[in-house]
């Protein structure tokens, strides 16, 4: 990728392919109906110049879907989007949403960012309608450093669905 911006600039790609939602093993088979997590859009972070000097933050808000960035990050354009997952089960059951409580690390031969912060909408819990389904959407804090390497940066991370009583 060519360096766009200020002197050691560097541009960013990132791709979070979310991850296979599904459901927690052995919590299923004593109900009626499985619960099913399917990915309808990745969580992405979009095209994001790097600072020289600068550690900047990328967040993707999970209810609204829009980015903020501070620091050392800055946007060239748009191209991002919070995850979006659709959950499928018993109609009018709560369902409980469980997402990395850590640091995420995306490492590649060009570089390593870290991803914090996840955040759902609904947060923790939801309901799936009458119809069987429900909406969750994902989002995360992606920590981009001074000079970061330019390049397209992917990583898988869980999401797991359980019934709540």
């Amino acid at each position: 990728m060519e360096s766009k911006g200020g002197v050691g600039s560097k541009v960013l790609l990132i791709f979070l392919l979310g991850s296979l939602g599904a459901a927690l093993p052995g919590k299923v088979a004593a109900q009626q109906e499985p619960l099913t997590v399917t990915r309808l859009v990745h969580l992405e972070f979009g095209r994001i110049l790097s600072d020289p000097l600068l550690d900047g933050a990328v967040v993707i808000n999970p209810e609204t879907g829009l980015r903020t960035l501070s620091g050392g990050a800055l946007a060239l354009g748009e191209g991002h989007s919070r995850a979006e997952y659709v959950i499928r089960g018993k109609g009018q059951r709560k369902f409980i949403i469980t997402l990395p409580a850590g640091e995420v690390w995306l490492s590649t031969n060009i570089g390593t960012v870290k991803l914090t912060n996840f955040t759902s909408f609904p947060s923790a819990t939801g309901r799936i309608g009458p119809d069987g389904t429900a909406t969750v959407y994902v989002g995360a804090t992606l920590t981009v450093g001074a000079n970061q390497s330019a390049g397209y940066y992917s990583v898988s991370f869980p999401i797991f669905v359980d019934y709540g009583s």
